[in-house]
């Protein structure tokens, strides 16, 4: 497997865990039991584009590295760009949703280009560093301490909920669960903060092979 593909399989695993550990943290909540089912097939469609965006970062962070230069404002203006295109075919997927969602671009994209900036700006230091035959765990120990890694990780996983709480903002709640929107959006939140918490712990325990 090439380095890039790597880099995006690993960014996968990560992001569908997260997922995987906001749905089973929200089953804790009564006030999720009705809303679950739709809402997990929600998280799963919206987690495929995330990753799909992604993949398109890490084609920029590689294609950066060929040229060698590092990535500069244009190409981060066309990462932009894709995701908005990115948003509309995942629209169209959820298509019951659509005419529910109106997604306020204005202040989600002041979230996402923080993200984009993140990780094109990791993932092309792990590529320009990654020598032949060596690990991801060698390369990624060079690049950051145990901590900064953990914080990094996190970084991204909060970037990616606020993202997510932006977004919460634009879906139209029924009329009959508007009373509870606030509470649903601050429930998803801190399941979701507890997990990304969680998880950035655990996989940086992994890769430092550190027992906790």
């Amino acid at each position: 497997m090439d380095k890039s593909r790597l880099l995006c399989v690993m960014y996968a695993y990560m992001m569908r865990e997260f997922s995987q550990r906001t749905v089973a943290g929200l089953k804790e909540y009564k006030l999720f039991k009705l809303l679950l089912p739709p809402f997990k097939s929600f998280l799963e469609i919206n987690l495929d584009k995330e990753i799909e965006k992604h993949q398109e970062v890490i084609a920029c962070a590689v294609a950066a590295v060929q040229r060698g230069q590092t990535p500069d404002h244009v190409s981060i203006e066309q990462l932009l760009r894709r995701a908005r295109e990115i948003d509309q075919a995942f629209l169209r997927k959820a298509h019951s949703l659509s005419s529910a969602l109106d997604i306020h671009y204005q202040e989600i994209d002041q979230v996402r280009l923080r993200r984009i900036e993140l990780v094109i700006t990791a993932a092309y230091q792990l590529l320009a560093n990654w020598q032949a035959k060596m690990s991801f765990r060698r390369v990624v120990h060079g690049q950051y301490g145990r901590e900064q890694f953990r914080l990094f990780l996190l970084n991204i996983l909060n970037l990616y909920i606020q993202e997510t709480r932006v977004l919460s903002k634009s879906v139209k709640i029924p009329r009959h669960l508007a009373r509870f929107s606030d509470s649903l959006i601050d429930t998803v939140h801190t399941v979701m903060q507890r997990a990304a918490d969680q998880l950035a712990q655990d996989l940086t325990d992994k890769l430092y092979q550190r027992n906790r």
